[in-house]
């Protein structure tokens, strides 16, 4: 680990002696990316208060020594998550992959309570359930690390487009040893909305967050539409676990999102100024280098601020977010 000390307005602002005393289990804008030797890099924001905002510069670095391979389209990290995988209350930092046979590899660094990732992952599993995630499915934009049955286990989940244009949901649910099982736990397709073909299938746009906070994993998105409007819509979960076939709500904000920016790799929900409501985040980079984090607040039960509430820029001088990194593939927000 690398701790980066911030300047003394700053720790004073955060409540800490130093950067390095940073509470980790607090929400963090943090990246995950292929360095240039292929090992996995790592950086870390630290978030300032309820009001949202983000420390500017990194409070967290690390390279994964024991990792490798991680070049070329690798190096965007559409594989890697951030995910609380061993429930100790630390986001973990896993992928999840396509390999040569078309199954997809599990693998997991666990974060301790100093902030530090294991340079080897301390669990890996060939998931034989799944198959075909090849060629351009084998980056693994469509599939998330989510607790899906309510177990407080993280289960792995794939959300893509069928052929046909519908929504394919698909769950295996980690048992009492931790494992993925051989067969699937959960499958539906969800006809109510489609037109997912072409890049849509892969799923960018698409989220596993308990979005309405009852306890059940919904689906969500939020994208560019044809008139590149940003619409965010919501499939919540049923009482029996099972999805509605159509969206429960969708909704329509700002423009300017078209072009590549509208498959919406850029945005997350996360609960931004801690109300216990689930807000929607923007995190890119723009042609200065620096990441740009805007957020849209919830406003309601379901809707967000007409336009976003937070805007601002944060530096990391060991990283460039220009060119293709400026779609924000590798950053995520965690706790």
């Amino acid at each position: 680990m690398k701790c980066i000390k911030v300047p003394l307005a700053a720790t004073a602002f955060l409540g800490l002696v130093a950067a390095c005393e940073s509470p980790y289990e607090a929400l963090e804008l943090c990246s995950a990316r292929g360095d240039s030797a292929g090992r996995v890099h790592v950086s870390c924001f630290a978030h300032q208060d309820d009001t949202g905002r983000i420390d500017e510069f990194v409070s967290f670095s690390q390279t994964l020594e024991g990792t490798s391979g991680w070049i070329d389209r690798w190096q965007y990290g559409e594989a890697l998550h951030f995910t609380d995988f061993n429930a100790d209350g630390l986001a973990d930092l896993c992928s999840a992959r396509g390999n040569a046979e078309g199954h997809v590899e599990v693998a997991c660094h666990e974060r301790d309570s100093g902030g530090d990732f294991s340079d080897k992952a301390s669990f890996t599993q060939t998931v034989t359930a799944l198959s075909g995630w090849v060629e351009d499915w084998q980056y693994g934009e469509a599939l998330h690390f989510a607790d899906f049955n309510g177990d407080e286990r993280m289960d792995l989940c794939a959300v893509k487009g069928t052929p046909e244009g519908a929504l394919e949901v698909s769950c295996l649910y980690r048992d009492a040893k931790g494992h993925f099982p051989d067969a699937l736990s959960f499958q539906q397709t969800l006809t109510g909305k489609p037109g997912w073909v072409e890049r849509w299938q892969y799923g960018e746009a698409l989220h596993l967050v308990d979005f309405n906070a009852d306890g059940r994993t919904d689906l969500c998105g939020a994208r560019g539409d044809d008139a590149g409007q940003l619409e965010v819509f919501c499939f919540l979960r049923n009482g029996d676990g099972s999805l509605p076939d159509a969206p429960s709500f969708q909704q329509f904000y700002a423009r300017g999102w078209s072009n590549r920016w509208r498959y919406g790799e850029v945005f997350h929900f996360t609960d931004i100024n801690g109300d216990g409501r689930l807000d929607l985040c923007g995190a890119r980079g723009v042609v200065s280098g620096q990441i740009e984090v805007g957020c849209f607040f919830r406003s309601g039960e379901t809707s967000l601020t007409e336009s976003a509430t937070l805007r601002q820029l944060l530096s990391d001088k060991d990283m460039l977010w220009t060119a293709n990194w400026s779609y924000g593939e590798a950053l995520h927000f965690t706790r």
